[in-house]
């Protein structure tokens, strides 16, 4: 008997993190890397801002599965058999040291994501992969339960198994396709705003703690920092009402009205009080100087003065203008007008329906000894490192199926 073949596509987290569980005698197996590119694990380079957002802290499996917009549910049980707090365990055996920050997402102690693709690329198991670079495979032929890799310039020729990890690529979800299985059309998720309000790009880089994003048509409503930037607006509040939002906002080819609650934690009756007090307690001072709200100085110049009344005393402020101040603060109109990718990490809603796969061991119900996990499939999660525990969490459920169907020896 040959030995067995295995062929990895895809030269991403997902991949590495099968190999680095794949316990066997390298001496009756052949594993073949086909990675597109002339590098591999770019993405856990980039991704945290070149620290590598490893996971998130440790959390109840319920809680966790709210943060992923889509696939969540279907994450419940995978979870429970390898979840963050097993992530964390694995890479610090392995000498990552990883920390949790004080938002609860996880980085290496190096701040240097060079720690993580060390531990995925130079383990023992790695040590025995052939990696094909430039090597895009664009057809899988299944063929008397072996299958046939090749592009339109190569043959890479038949396979035992196959281990599907390509991240986010049209070429990939064609090649599903062409296997009869049911792609979810991608779709961005994970972006920024674009708003062309001259007021909103002078306050590039100033943060407000907490507001309410609402859009008409979406149903999720985001809390959370928003952040001005040189286009519009970003943070954690923006980020997770484009990943919830994600196909709906597609739908709106980007263009549409948004809803800013810049105090969330104020009723109306609550803020009308509080106004008409400071208005008897400082008359004589002008509205953009009386932070009374305790916002950053400039943005709170900038609201006073879009609505015209900056320049105003608090005693000469009618009745309709206190008016039309609440409502500004408590639902500021703005129009969104395109987006832009969330820093140097693209995500997407869409891909491989988790109906194909065996959720036990992420391996097609279609296909024997075909399996898939990462971004190809049809699952995507705010920012926080839960994108990465997704893959984490397949790749280990790949390894173990895979080592028990192996012999012994």
């Amino acid at each position: 008997m040959g030995k067995i073949k295995i062929a990895v596509v895809g030269g991403g987290a997902a991949s590495f993190f099968v190999i680095s569980n794949l316990k066997y005698n390298p001496e009756l197996f052949e594993i073949h890397l086909f990675e597109k590119s002339k590098r591999i694990l770019d993405k856990v380079r980039i991704s945290g801002g070149g620290r590598c957002n490893v996971s998130h802290k440790p959390m109840e499996h319920g809680k966790l599965i709210g943060h992923y917009p889509r696939g969540g549910k279907s994450l419940l049980g995978p979870f429970s058999r390898f979840g963050p707090q097993d992530t964390f365990e694995w890479f610090n055996e392995r000498g990552a040291n990883l920390k949790i920050e004080s938002d609860g997402r996880v980085f290496p102690s190096s701040n240097s994501s060079e720690t993580i693709v060390q531990i995925l690329s130079k383990n023992p198991m790695a040590n025995n992969v052939i990696v094909h670079y430039s090597s895009p495979v664009s057809k899988i032929s299944p063929h008397n339960e072996s299958y046939h890799l090749s592009n339109n310039h190569s043959d890479f020729g038949s396979f035992d198994w196959v281990v599907f990890c390509p991240g986010t690529s049209s070429t990939a979800y064609t090649l599903l396709k062409n296997m009869g299985l049911v792609v979810k059309e991608p779709v961005p998720s994970l972006f920024t705003f674009q708003i062309r309000k001259s007021w909103f790009v002078q306050l590039a880089g100033i943060s407000i703690p907490s507001v309410v994003l609402t859009i008409k048509g979406v149903k999720y409503i985001s809390e959370g920092p928003l952040l001005f930037t040189h286009w519009g607006v970003s943070g954690p509040s923006v980020l997770k009402l484009s990943a919830f939002g994600a196909e709906e906002l597609f739908n709106f080819d980007y263009s549409f009205p948004m809803s800013i609650n810049w105090v969330p934690e104020y009723g109306f009756d609550e803020l009308n009080s509080l106004f008409l007090e400071e208005k008897r307690t400082y008359p004589n001072k002008l509205l953009k100087n009386h932070n009374f709200l305790h916002f950053p100085l400039r943005f709170w110049h900038e609201l006073t003065n879009e609505i015209e009344i900056g320049e105003k005393r608090m005693a000469e402020i009618s009745k309709s203008e206190k008016n039309i101040l609440l409502q500004n603060l408590m639902a500021y109109s703005c129009k969104v007008e395109g987006k832009s990718t969330f820093k140097e990490e693209f995500v997407t809603c869409g891909g491989l329906s988790l109906k194909e796969i065996n959720l036990k061991t992420f391996e097609l119900k279609k296909y024997k000894n075909f399996y898939v996990a990462g971004e190809i499939l049809n699952i995507d999660a705010v920012t926080g490192g839960f994108n990465f525990q997704a893959a984490w969490t397949g790749a280990w459920h790949i390894a173990h199926s895979i080592a028990s169907k192996l012999p012994v020896k």
